[in-house]
């Protein structure tokens, strides 16, 4: 721990003698010398000679001098590096939200760390999941929004967008309340025999494709294609009486639409959505998140 005698010492080490040092540092020579006796007395080292001319440094008062210079100066740049830290200029991140790409996760994770990092400041900017919604958004990553959160599609990764992957999440069953599969806790996929299923078309999705695969084999199972998801998808779902594919991360999107865990292994990555030209601030602030999560999961 640095000593504060020990700037004393160097003024005193300086001017020569005691008198010389006092007028310097405006106090009495009698004061600086009970500073420079204690702090001998903490060092357990004899600082100064004493001689008819003033004072001269022991050997290992020189030494003391020379290291304790640098000791000072280190201290100063550390202190002035922690000033600019505390007045470091606030870093806006920018959440798009909607119903399909919720923020509540990453809220929920920031507010552990908050108090960590006051110098981010979190905006949620929500945006229309309509599909022309959806591209105008992701369009503008990186300028009006610098993150979503969400599932995230292996066509477009590298492309449209970078991914920070916290998780993957297992593909599940959205079924309506009032069809007669809602009261099921897990479904195999004979549940699905005879039924209607929802997904997004053949080619968009690495994840999907290799699920479809395998609904494929299964003939009495009816596959609905579409372009997109939007609002009116999980709308779709209702209005037929049919499931759709889905994720635990959408548990919430429609109050008319149960999730339901399906008994295969099949899953697709969930994670923050970022511009494929992340500045300095994005990825430290993926680094904090990502590091957050590890200790405080949201999917089980």
């Amino acid at each position: 721990m640095y000593n504060h005698l020990l700037d004393t010492f160097i003024i005193v080490a300086k001017c020569g003698s005691f008198q010389k040092a006092s007028e310097k540092l405006f106090i009495s020579s009698t004061s600086i010398m009970k500073q420079m006796n204690k702090l001998e007395h903490d060092l357990q080292v004899r600082l100064f000679k004493r001689t008819s001319k003033g004072i001269e440094l022991t050997m290992q008062g020189e030494y003391i001098y020379k290291e304790s210079q640098k000791i000072m100066h280190l201290s100063n740049t550390i202190l002035k590096e922690a000033k600019k830290l505390s007045n470091e200029t606030t870093i806006k991140i920018k959440i798009g939200s909607s119903e399909l790409f919720p923020s509540k996760l990453l809220s929920n994770i920031w507010n552990i760390v908050q108090s960590e990092w006051p110098n981010f400041d979190l905006e949620f900017i929500s945006f229309e999941d309509s599909r022309q919604g959806q591209h105008n958004a992701f369009s503008q990553l990186g300028d009006k929004f610098t993150f979503f959160v969400g599932t995230y599609l292996s066509t477009f990764l590298g492309t449209r967008y970078n991914a920070m992957e916290l998780v993957k999440l297992p593909l599940c069953i959205g079924v309506p309340i009032h069809h007669k599969l809602q009261n099921k806790k897990v479904l195999a996929i004979s549940d699905l025999y005879n039924q209607e299923i929802i997904m997004l078309k053949n080619g968009v999705s690495q994840y999907l494709d290799d699920a479809r695969i395998e609904l494929q084999k299964h003939k009495e199972i009816t596959i609905i294609d579409v372009d997109e998801y939007d609002i009116n998808t999980f709308n779709l779902c209702i209005k037929r009486n049919c499931v759709i594919i889905t994720s635990p991360n959408w548990i919430d999107i429609h109050p008319m639409i149960k999730t339901i865990k399906l008994n295969w292994d099949y899953k697709v990555p969930f994670g923050i959505i970022y511009s494929t030209k992340p500045s300095k601030e994005t990825l430290r602030f993926l680094k904090i998140i990502f590091e957050v999560y590890q200790t405080h999961p949201c999917f089980e």
